[in-house]
């Protein structure tokens, strides 16, 4: 958070932009510190109005933390799709599911009611404190003046899930007002990827595919799939850090593989059938646990008796099967940085395949264990 506003703060000093939206912002923690700390005036959209009402709390208690508190309005549009928002210094908050001709209209709208913003008051403060090597970029930018010639806007998005990181791109492309784009994507099984993409006769444009997005990709059909969708977004690095959860999954893992082995040797299923969410009480034992997949894939309680599961399973972890599901899952998840790679790689050349597009930049910002979980890609026209 503190790395990537600060990065923010730095590009739109160096490209004369003071207005931000925060898509997807969800409880506003990046909107908050670009408002009250950069003196930036911060346009948080989220689909979600539970996400919304969240931020707005947590927003009333910043200000009233740093003596900004003073009486808000708030404002229903029935006008825009029942936006909500309330206007509190150098920061809106919208509900708003966000396509290219929504943004427009929203950007329009914002624009119309930045002179009743009283922002000025906010750029002397530092957010906990959080850039103080960064003073020099607060330099009272929000002021009233300033945002009425204001027509230039960046847009951004921390851990943008699934399709949102696409729709982010899309819209620093064909919106002119926006001239950055900063976005950290995540939940990478979340895209859209059209499986009949390889036919040549496939090119309907209703089918919105979000991986992959670049000409490059496109030309070459190129098809990842769920599973390594799923592998791209994981971070064997944090292992270490989280070793009492790392190991429960891992025995999670052992109990999926031998389930599945006593369910094709007893004729039970033909194939893999999915098990789905189960609470985490069903863990506390491998019998347990069968009695509870059992009741989920609809297969009578007494296909796998307890005597029959405890038997399996003391056999089969005497046998290091459990160290054999760890190696193969460690070693499974160590290729998700490269799945990773090639969809960063995808929205970069996506980028760079746009005449408008002057830098495209794709970093990492580090964990505690150096390690690059964070990718950032920054698109500047």
């Amino acid at each position: 958070m503190r790395i990537l506003s600060c990065l923010i703060a730095k590009l739109t000093k160096e490209n004369k932009i003071s207005s931000i939206i925060d898509l997807g912002a969800g409880q506003g923690y990046l909107s908050r510190v670009l408002a009250y700390t950069y003196n930036l005036c911060v346009f948080a959209v989220d689909a979600s109005n539970i996400q919304t009402c969240g931020a707005q709390k947590y927003q009333f208690r910043t200000e009233k933390s740093l003596g900004l508190l003073r009486k808000g309005k708030k404002e229903v549009d029935d006008k825009s799709n029942e936006l909500i928002s309330e206007k509190k210094g150098g920061l809106t908050h919208v509900t708003q599911h966000v396509t290219t001709e929504t943004l427009t209209n929203l950007i329009s709208e914002w624009n119309k009611n930045k002179e009743q913003f009283n922002v000025g008051e906010v750029g002397d403060y530092e957010f906990n404190k959080v850039v103080n090597d960064n003073k020099n970029i607060v330099d009272g930018s929000c002021s009233a003046k300033h945002l009425k010639q204001d027509n230039n806007f960046l847009i951004c998005g921390l851990h943008s899930c699934g399709e949102l990181s696409s729709t982010m791109l899309d819209l620093f492309i064909k919106n002119e007002e926006i001239k950055c784009v900063v976005n950290v994507g995540c939940c990478y099984h979340l895209l859209h990827e059209n499986e009949n993409s390889k036919q040549e006769d496939s090119k309907d444009e209703d089918i919105k595919c979000s991986f992959p997005l670049s000409k490059f990709f496109k030309e070459k059909n190129f098809y990842m799939g769920l599973t390594i969708r799923h592998l791209a977004c994981q971070a064997p690095s944090r292992w270490s850090v989280q070793q009492e959860s790392s190991i429960k999954a891992f025995e999670h893992h052992f109990f999926r593989a031998l389930l599945q082995y006593i369910l094709i040797k007893k004729d039970l299923v033909k194939d893999t059938p999915r098990i789905g969410k189960l609470h985490h009480r069903s863990f506390t034992s491998f019998s347990t646990y069968c009695n509870a997949a059992l009741k989920k894939l609809s297969l009578p309680l007494n296909s796998i008796s307890q005597s029959e599961s405890e038997k399996y399973y003391n056999e089969f972890k005497q046998k290091g099967y459990m160290r054999k599901i760890i190696v193969f899952w460690t070693l499974r998840a160590m290729l998700g940085p490269c799945f990773e790679s090639i969809i960063l790689l995808d929205k970069c050349l996506y980028l760079f395949e746009n005449n408008h597009v002057k830098e495209v930049k794709c970093f990492g910002i580090f964990d505690e264990l150096k390690s690059p979980r964070n990718m950032v890609i920054v698109g500047i026209k």
